[in-house]
């Protein structure tokens, strides 16, 4: 923030006597009283970083606190958690960071650049498929010319969506290769899960996987069919203020606004589960 302007003036020495007198009895009447004077509640432009499942969620939960935080802004930026990290690393201001995994904090935390991370949520993967492609099932996802879009294997979606394929056929309810057959379909491999939805909802894929909290998110209207927990690694999602903040006791106050019952609330009403 710019620093108050320096205005020369000239006071006559009895004018300033007077004002000394007076902030010295203002100062003794507040010690008697005990009374404390309000401290100016901290203003400015907050940099969250946050995972593209977060969208919404956070969008809700920045004007939220914005309106318990008068004077302040809170501005987001989503994308990857791979791709925040890298562009924290790279010294792009931020000033909180909440990722979709639990990898790319460590790579944060192991690089000195965030505090403490606290998981605030858990999500899960479910496939969204269109309603005039033959997909009735999770089985059907091995059938011939289907069209599947994914996240890129280094995205946190991407890495627990593989996940779940090696669990899915080591499960006797598949295929020894189910996993394998899936992945000869994938025509299309993005950089986050918002990507994926929007390859599903303009046809450019027949169906994807992505998180659950996506269709409530979204309201896509596409049939979805959830991967039983015992299927996958449900994803965790960590948050830490960025030691770099230029406002850090404020970033602090939004971590603990994400992780209060009021918090919570918000990202259980789109889909996401509070962490055990």
């Amino acid at each position: 923030m710019p620093g108050a302007q320096r205005t020369r003036f000239v006071q006559r020495e009895d004018v300033q006597m007077n004002r000394i007198s007076f902030s010295a009895a203002a100062v003794l009447a507040l010690l008697v009283s005990g009374a404390v004077p309000a401290r100016p509640a901290e203003s400015g432009v907050l940099t969250v970083f946050a995972a593209a499942s977060l969208h919404d969620a956070f969008t809700d939960i920045a004007a939220k606190f914005e309106a318990a935080h008068p004077g302040v802004t809170v501005r987001l930026n989503f994308d990857g958690s791979q791709i925040l990290e890298t562009q924290i690393e790279n010294g792009a201001p931020a000033d909180v960071f909440a990722s979709a995994d639990a990898r790319s904090m460590a790579k944060a935390t192991s690089a000195g650049l965030v505090g403490t991370p606290v998981d605030f949520a858990h999500n899960s993967l479910v496939v969204i498929a269109q309603f005039d492609v033959n997909v009735r099932s999770l089985r059907d996802l091995t059938r011939d010319g289907l069209k599947l879009a994914m996240c890129a294997e280094q995205a946190p979606c991407g890495r627990y969506t593989r996940i779940a394929l090696q669990k899915m056929s080591a499960d006797k309810s598949y295929w020894r290769d189910y996993g394998d057959q899936v992945m000869r379909n994938v025509a299309t491999q993005e950089q986050n899960v918002e990507g994926v939805v929007q390859k599903v909802l303009l046809g450019e894929a027949d169906a994807g996987f992505v998180y659950s909290s996506d269709v409530v998110q979204k309201g896509v209207k596409l049939l979805n069919y959830p991967i039983p927990d015992a299927d996958q690694e449900l994803a965790t999602y960590p948050i830490a203020v960025v030691k770099a903040s230029a406002y850090p006791s404020l970033a602090r106050e939004f971590l603990e606004f994400v992780i209060s019952a009021q918090g919570r609330t918000v990202l259980e009403s789109y889909g996401f589960r509070s962490p055990s």
